[in-house]
């Protein structure tokens, strides 16, 4: 198993002498009237899985540095009782494995907040809460196809516009695994080139590049990133801390320095060479289209 990156990778620390970025990039950032200034957010953002883990992390972070956040979980007493552990935040409750309650998220969220300026897709199924084999949810999807992927797609693609108005960054996180394997195009409840969760994580960095592209004019932000090994109920024992998992997905929320850069992987704070198929326009493409199908929109 490969977690996180490489020497032989092609990495470049954004913000460093010589960033790939270059100068015209930089300039790009008066463009950008984020809300995010000095590396504080004082926007709306919404966490899903936060509830314990990273995801909880990073809001109690959030909270800590100003933001408004709302705290996703799927029961009113899981994500009230996180938000008394962290100190504040909003409640929004959904079971990402019904696209009837996330879509009902999106029209909460929207409801009460307006806009937006950052989204976390941080809520899943990982390896030591899979569900068994040939289990399928309420709309016939294998489960962690439809809540780390398919969720995610419509709950982003359904706050658009309120991620639009608030010029808001959108995180997907992903994990090191991604990065061998490809997403069955063909049939991705039942994968053939890699485990339900390793394609899970494959798509959802394919889809920040493709959203990256098509969303750039909207300035909204969209990337990717992989928090590591870290030590919590999905990654279990023996990893990393949780302020490790947390501090690539914070810096991509709130750095300054980042506005314009969008449809990355990071790990590390460091731009990483992603899955190859994330380089197929073809296969983004198609993803896009069969998430599309899948969800009917």
């Amino acid at each position: 198993m490969r977690l996180g990156g490489g020497a032989e990778a092609n990495l470049c620390l954004v913000g460093q002498v010589g960033d790939p970025l270059g100068p015209e990039h930089h300039r790009e950032l008066a463009k950008h009237p984020y809300s995010v200034k000095d590396g504080r957010m004082d926007g709306t953002v919404l966490v899903t899985g936060a509830t314990a883990g990273i995801g909880q992390e990073l809001a109690r972070r959030l909270i800590q540095g100003g933001a408004r956040v709302i705290v996703h979980g799927r029961s009113h007493q899981r994500a009230t009782a996180a938000a008394e552990r962290i100190g504040g935040g909003e409640i929004a409750v959904a079971d990402l494995a019904s696209f009837a309650q996330v879509r009902a998220l999106i029209e909460d969220v929207t409801g009460r907040f307006g806009e937006l300026g950052g989204l976390v897709n941080n809520a899943g199924i990982g390896f030591g809460t899979a569900p068994p084999r040939g289990a399928r949810t309420e709309d016939g999807h294998e489960p962690t196809w439809q809540v780390n992927f398919l969720s995610a797609f419509l709950l982003t693609m359904g706050l658009q516009d309120a991620l639009a108005a608030g010029r808001g960054r959108v995180v997907h996180m992903s994990s090191g695994v991604h990065a061998s394997g490809s997403v069955d195009l063909e049939q991705p409840d039942e994968p053939r080139y890699a485990s339900p969760y390793a394609q899970s994580k494959i798509a959802l960095v394919m889809l920040a590049r493709e959203q990256g592209e098509r969303w750039r004019d909207l300035g909204v932000d969209v990337n990717a990133c992989s928090p590591g090994w870290i030590a919590t109920k999905m990654g279990g024992a023996g990893g990393g801390s949780l302020a490790e998992g947390v501090d690539t997905p914070q810096w991509l929320l709130i750095a300054p320095e980042l506005a314009g850069t969008t449809g990355r992987y990071f790990y590390r704070r460091r731009e990483e060479k992603p899955n190859p198929q994330v380089e197929d326009a073809d296969a983004r493409g198609q993803l896009w289209d069969l998430a599309g199908r899948s969800l009917s929109i």
